[in-house]
């Protein structure tokens, strides 16, 4: 990076000082054996045909890299803040590799932050004059149940546009934006919805453990190497589990109604339907959905791995903000191989069988009789693609075409870099 040339929003201390240790722990020969079991464990597991196969190096590469990030900030006692939304850059002079995996939404920045029960944190945000969309500060415990769940404007907010979140054992008593913790709680996942990458930006975050004093010195960089194993272990046995259970367990291009998490930790602001697709070089997807008052929805396509494959060269989602609206205000999408010359096409980057998360979130408070988004699927014939679409869906030339990905490899790359 130049003198002249903005810090990118992502590059704070804390996360290029995880980023140098997790560097060091990939190229470490002592490691290597480890990520080669992993490897062939996932292979094993999940039996890829050959498109799923192809693309396994460059979605593993990304998938271990979570871990080695994993292993270099699991510390609670001297905790930083580091991402998983990053495209590939360099810290220091050492490759990074992007961390676009577990079936992300390619417009989501993850940040986490390892806690305990015994601790107390502070955590420290300053939203920006054009922030995200939406963002959600979630806290879980080791095997990923949310403990805790808020949207930022559920959050006391100073004019300024600074707030501090406290996080520690003790109740609230009237203290505003407080997480308590307890025995089992073990990460912050903070979570930002950009929706326009063009102009918003994520909010700036970090963290502060305040006491007691640590009991122990930081863990070295040996005890860092002997967890590296366990960590990418568990990153890939997660979304192995996601997928089995999630995505693969459903029939093939039938996707569930949207659910909205009402009766759990979870966000009640937030809607899924996942399922996996497959289609033919002459077939097409319509993914039709209206919104019922939420912010934003995706239909974004990951491969087998969980991985996005080339994002900035190929639009393998798309988000309600870049897309063309139907007159009524709902929004069609295709899927298909080949460019079907409409704005809203998902290009699965040449994959005839993947994996949709179709996404809906900053859903309005969900009462009783209140309107649910609505999701409708087909498997069409290319050819009989027009009378599956509504009349009048904007149309895209391949100057189009080419403007639109250019757009949004510099909007990803303004915000992500």
């Amino acid at each position: 990076m130049k003198p002249s040339e903005p810090r990118p929003f992502l590059a704070t201390e804390d996360q290029e000082a995880v980023e140098r240790i997790a560097a060091r722990l990939r190229t470490d020969p002592r490691t290597a054996a480890a990520v080669d079991r992993v490897a062939r464990h996932w292979i094993d597991e999940m039996k890829p045909n050959a498109e799923h196969q192809a693309r396994f190096d460059f979605e593993y590469e990304q998938a271990a890299f979570c871990g080695f990030m994993n292993a270099a900030n699991d510390d609670p006692l001297y905790p930083r803040l580091h991402a998983f939304a990053r495209f590939a850059h360099e810290t220091d002079g050492s490759a990074i590799p992007a961390t676009k995996s577990a079936h992300p939404n390619p417009d989501y920045i993850y940040r986490f932050v390892p806690i305990d029960g015994e601790s107390y944190y502070l955590l420290h945000g300053q939203v920006p004059e054009k922030g995200p969309l939406v963002c959600e500060y979630a806290m879980l415990t080791a095997d990923q149940v949310y403990q805790k769940n808020v949207s930022l404007t559920d959050l006391q907010i100073a004019p300024d546009g600074s707030f501090t979140i406290s996080v520690d054992p003790d109740p609230a008593d009237g203290r505003p934006n407080h997480f308590q913790t307890n025995g089992e709680s073990f990460q912050l996942l903070l979570r930002d919805v950009i929706g326009d990458a063009a102009t918003e930006a994520p909010v700036a975050l970090r963290i502060e453990r305040v006491g007691p004093s640590p009991s122990r010195p930081p863990r070295s960089f040996e005890d860092m190497l002997g967890t590296v194993e366990r960590h990418i272990r568990k990153h890939v046995d997660d979304l192995i589990f996601v997928t089995r259970n999630f995505v693969l367990k459903n029939p093939v291009n039938v996707f569930a109604p949207p659910r909205v998490q009402s009766h759990s930790m979870y966000s009640v602001a937030q809607a899924y339907s996942p399922g996996h697709y497959r289609i033919a070089d002459d077939e097409a997807l319509v993914v039709s959905l209206t919104l019922a008052g939420a912010a934003y929805a995706t239909v974004p396509v990951s491969d087998l791995w969980g991985g996005l494959g080339d994002i900035l060269g190929h639009q393998v989602n798309l988000g309600t903000p870049w897309s063309a609206p139907n007159p009524d205000g709902s929004y069609t999408f295709v899927l298909s191989t080949r460019d079907p010359g409409i704005v809203n096409w998902i290009d699965p980057n040449g994959l005839h069988e993947g994996v949709m998360f179709i996404r809906w979130i900053g859903l309005p408070p969900q009462k009783e009789g209140a309107e649910s988004p609505k999701l409708n699927v087909r498997l069409v014939s290319f050819d009989t693609l027009e009378t599956a679409i509504p009349s009048g869906t904007p149309r895209a030339t391949e100057l189009f075409r080419r403007q639109q990905l250019a757009a949004r490899r510099a909007a990803y790359l303004r915000v992500m870099a």
